[in-house]
This record gives structure tokens, sequence and C-alpha cells, in this order.
């Protein structure tokens, strides 16, 4: 959880058209979003959704073409979590959405080319 707000707060002050970010943080983001999307649900951090959130919002569309496997490995797991219960996983909940919020904000052309059923999914999550 800690390594995570490090990873954030070094996203925020980094340059995003910085190599360093395309070329260190995607890889290493690439373990956290795994590890997320495969252990079971008490286990998932809310901070790699920040962190998600912090990265999108930061670099922009330098991350466009890595929301797909964002997408892929926390949107349905999440999904499952919050919508069970309204009162589970506030954390968790807020954000989720503030990801999708980073994402149609700053990466919206990465939304477009998703299949109709995918997109279909963000809006009725969002609605």
């Amino acid at each position: 959880k800690e390594t995570l707000k490090v990873i954030s707060s070094w996203v925020q002050r980094c340059d995003p058209q910085s190599v360093a970010a395309d070329e260190l943080i995607l890889p290493l983001l690439d373990t956290v979003l795994y590890d997320y999307s495969r252990c079971i649900p008490d286990a998932r951090e809310a901070e790699v959704l920040s962190t998600m959130a912090t990265v999108v919002d930061r670099l922009q569309n330098n991350v466009a073409g890595h929301i797909n496997s964002i997408l892929d490995a926390v949107f349905e797991c999440t999904l499952d979590m919050i919508n069970k219960n309204m009162e589970e996983y506030p954390e968790h909940r807020t954000y989720f959405f503030r990801l999708l919020e980073a994402i149609t904000n700053q990466c919206f052309s990465a939304l477009v080319p998703l299949l109709n059923e995918n997109f279909k999914i963000i809006l009725d999550s969002i609605i």
C-alpha cells in the first residue's frame, strides 16, 4: 500500500512526457494490476485504483494505449465487489469512479474502440 502511495507521489511530480514514466511506471503497474485482478476481494487494495486514477490523470494520452489492460484488470472484479452490497468497500467504490472519471476526462479516445458491450457496461456502471 505504501509503495503505491510512493508511485502516486512520483507520478504527480514527474514530467508526463518523460520516458521514465512510460518505461518505469507502466511495467511496474502491470505487475500490480495482475495481482489485483487475481487475488480475493478482501485482499484487493483500494489504493491500486487510486494510483491508476493518478497515473491516468497525470500521464493522460501517454497512457491511452494501456487503458484497455487497466480496465481488463480492475473493471469487472471491482464492479462485482461494489455491486453486491452498497455499504461494503467504500474506498474501492470512490476510487473506482475516480478512475472512470480520469479515463473519461483524459483518455476518452481509448474508450471509443471498445466493443459495444464493454462500452455499455462502463456506461451502465456510471449511471
